[in-house]
């Protein structure tokens, strides 16, 4: 059963997150917060972290966080439903009756009526694609070299051009109307007619870890202007958990799984031979992907197209994945516009040897900032370096970070122990002039200034209504440029528009069960936080947060403008970025 924010917050409020892991847990209260070894993993020395004030945990070794519900959950292994029950028996909280239809049952035998009618789907699919129908679909295929034995391997098929042929064969199959509507497969028109949602294209079956075909893809053959077109979000089909081709790439006894683009270029290296390829079918890779991707590989090949929109989607990448701990490298295709045609033209060898000189991921992020601020002038080498430092202060052996940086060196004309300095401050090795805010803490999983800065914003916004409203005429969300900033500050916003306390772990809560990544991510963000010591000294870091904040959107935004007078203007804009915050 599913309940509602109200019935879970009345829970989480009932119980104390100290008394409760403390039943798991010797805690020891240090300062503010209680420590004890963590639960999760081997540890001699406590890095576990509980903060009865803010209600959330967070272990510093690794990485795991959360609120209460998040921590019985992963302890006891149970679903967000049997966590809130059990919580609610504990504190004698009455949870509303269940109706007398049960919603599980209901959501069960709609899940499974779904699977069968996907699997009737991807066999009319496949008819179709052996009759004479299917003639022009077929050449495509033997176009592209896709053989007859993969064909079949993954259901490859056809929906004709025709408007309700799919929809009349699963009437005539005993699946009912409204059922085939929420497949997502066919659709009803104003008019009230029923219509296919895949018509004359080559169809791919999505197909989940368990085997059961849970969504399609379909490339056009013809003159449709979406060329590519997938299944929407159905009960059993969520794309940002399930990559195309995980199904067969887990069986891989690769260490790493390789990232295509597109399903074709995923089935092309399959046939290939390359068995640990996956596809993020309709959407960029995002959390909900690497979530499941980390329970089988711990390394990743990104392997996009080697244009612009490829590489943006590569750097895109990096982050998510480095977020989940997985490890990226990158591979740049050359001689070809995709992988598929790289193996057309060069074959399976050849593109083995390519694949084994993919390119670790700071390489890869510096070359793509060298191309994009040339620094071949005094101001664009200062906004090249002043990039570069960040990408430069995540390394983390000395020897490795030093060669970088005497190459680079070379490149901008600065000394090397200049953009050592900066890196270190960067690191916060070295210790600026202070600013009145040493009372921060820096978190050493915030990879450079900018998200920092993003984590600074979020924790000051949450804690402060005021400043909230205050902040919003000189800073707009999106300049986030990060889904999950985005997420945390549209939560805030509604708890403060509700005129509700901004609670950490309500926050963390809201959020969803479903996305434990994000949940222990946020926890990170707020455990980081120490109280200041007076308003003006928050409003002050809050400032700065911001002011840091848009420099970095400025600089996304100078590293993707192709028009020159635009980019003209955002250099210039570059230079006095608190020129935004007049008036603060």
């Amino acid at each position: 059963m599913r309940y509602s924010e109200d019935v879970i917050m009345d829970i989480r409020l009932g119980c104390d997150i100290v008394d409760i892991i403390g039943e798991y847990v010797k805690l020891t209260r240090r300062g503010a917060n209680y420590f004890g070894l963590c639960p999760f993993h081997n540890e001699k020395t406590p890095s576990f972290s509980v903060s009865p004030e803010k209600q959330i945990y967070r272990c510093f070794g690794c990485s795991a966080g959360g609120d209460v519900f998040r921590f019985i959950q992963e302890k006891e292994s149970m679903t967000f439903p049997e966590t809130v029950e059990y919580l609610a028996n504990r504190i004698n909280y009455k949870l509303p009756e269940k109706s007398e239809t049960n919603v599980d049952e209901e959501k069960k035998e709609l899940r499974e009526k779904l699977w069968e009618l996907h699997k009737a789907a991807a066999r009319f699919y496949y008819a179709c694609l052996n009759s004479e129908a299917g003639n022009a679909a077929r050449a495509y295929l033997d176009k592209r070299g896709i053989s007859i034995p993969i064909r079949k391997k993954f259901g490859l098929g056809y929906s004709p051009d025709d408007w309700d042929k799919l929809n009349k064969y699963l009437l005539e199959s005993g699946y009912d109307q409204e059922t085939i509507l929420k497949s997502g497969l066919v659709s009803q028109g104003k008019s009230g007619k029923f219509y296919d949602k895949f018509r004359n294209r080559v169809m791919f079956p999505i197909i989940d870890v368990r085997g059961n075909i849970i969504a399609f893809g379909g490339r056009t053959i013809g003159d449709d202007k979406a060329k590519y077109l997938n299944s929407p979000e159905t009960e059993i089909y969520k794309k940002s958990f399930n990559p195309y081709n995980l199904n067969f790439a887990r069986h891989s006894h690769e260490k790493e799984f390789i990232l295509v683009e597109g399903y074709m270029d995923a089935v092309s290296l399959y046939q290939a031979g390359f068995k640990n390829v996956i596809a993020s079918l309709g959407t960029a890779l995002n959390d909900g992907h690497t979530s499941v991707i980390k329970r089988y590989k711990k390394s990743v090949i990104i392997l996009l197209d080697s244009d612009e929109a490829g590489e943006n989607a590569a750097l895109k990448a990096i982050e998510v994945l480095k977020r989940a701990g997985i490890t990226p490298k990158v591979l740049q295709v050359t001689d070809a516009k995709d992988p598929d045609e790289y193996i057309q033209r060069f074959g399976a060898e050849a593109f083995a040897k390519l694949l084994s000189t993919a390119m670790n991921q700071i390489i890869f992020r510096v070359n793509v900032l060298k191309k994009r601020i040339p620094p071949t002038t005094p101001d664009a080498r200062v906004l090249f370096t002043s990039e570069v430092v960040n990408i430069l202060a995540e390394i983390e052996n000395n020897v490795e970070l030093e060669i970088y940086i005497n190459e680079i060196a070379g490149d901008v004309k600065i000394s090397p122990q200049s953009i050592k300095a900066e890196v270190e401050r960067i690191k916060g090795q070295s210790t600026p002039q202070s600013s009145g805010l040493s009372s921060r803490v820096k978190n050493v999983e915030l990879n450079n200034a900018a998200e920092e800065a993003k984590a600074g914003i979020i924790s000051i916004i949450a804690g402060d209504k005021m400043l909230f409203e205050y902040s919003k005429k000189f800073f707009d969300k999106n300049e986030f440029a990060d889904d999950f900033y985005i997420r945390l500050y549209d939560i805030v916003e509604k708890l403060h528009s509700q005129n509700k306390q901004v609670l950490e772990a309500d926050v963390v809560m809201m959020l969803g069960p479903e996305n434990g990544e994000e949940q222990a991510r946020a926890a990170r963000i707020f455990m980081r936080q120490i109280p200041f010591d007076s308003f003006e000294q928050k409003k002050k870091a809050l400032y700065d947060d911001l002011k840091e904040v848009k420099i970095s959107h400025i600089q996304y935004l100078i590293g993707t403008e192709e028009d020159a007078e635009k980019l003209a203007e955002l250099i210039e804009k570059a230079k006095h970025p608190e020129d935004e915050l007049k008036g603060f």
